[in-house]
């Protein structure tokens, strides 16, 4: 997770990744994390507000590179199936995946009641699965994890879209 952090604010601080982006609106970056049979798997869900007319498969290619760069200076191993940049068009087939009606917000923001795949667990998996090896990993998690954020929204964003925080009590009569 620090390696991951590490890398993602390198590579999104960088000129060349601002200089790429030139003209977005803002994202907005969510945390999900599963366990598999290589442990551990903390993975960034990244939103870009683009500007109309970006051309995607050089901003692909452009920040592909720059990531491959950051994972590897922050001492990470790059795999080009873990790197995706689709348009919104294309963004709806792959949360189909889940074989839920998900929209894309969903696939940012829900990942407590995701479910991992080809033999990977959740760590709310693990909570359901009430094994005592399960429960140790989720302790693991919860005490990484306590007091950070699972979703960051770019400054600006949500006073760009008009949105506003609700409390707990709104969002219940919502």
């Amino acid at each position: 997770l620090d390696r991951l952090t590490t890398a993602y604010r390198w590579a999104t601080g960088h000129r060349s990744w601002r200089r790429s982006l030139t003209g977005a609106v803002g994202s907005v970056r969510s945390l999900e994390i599963t366990y598999g049979v290589n442990g551990w798997h903390p993975h960034f869900h990244v939103l870009l507000f683009l500007a109309p007319g970006t051309d995607l498969a050089a901003l692909r290619s452009e920040l592909w590179d720059l990531w491959c760069h950051a994972v590897t200076r922050a001492g990470g191993k790059v795999s080009r199936k873990a790197f995706r940049l689709h348009d919104g068009s294309q963004a709806a087939g792959y949360v189909s995946k889940f074989g839920r009606e998900w929209g894309l917000a969903d696939e940012v923001t829900k990942a407590i009641v995701k479910r991992g795949k080809r033999g990977s667990v959740t760590p709310w998996g693990m909570l359901e699965s009430g094994q005592a090896q399960d429960i140790e990993r989720f302790r693991e998690y919860y005490g990484v994890l306590r007091g950070k954020r699972q979703l960051i929204w770019s400054a600006g964003l949500k006073d760009h879209f008009g949105l506003r925080e609700k409390t707990d009590e709104q969002a219940l009569q919502d």
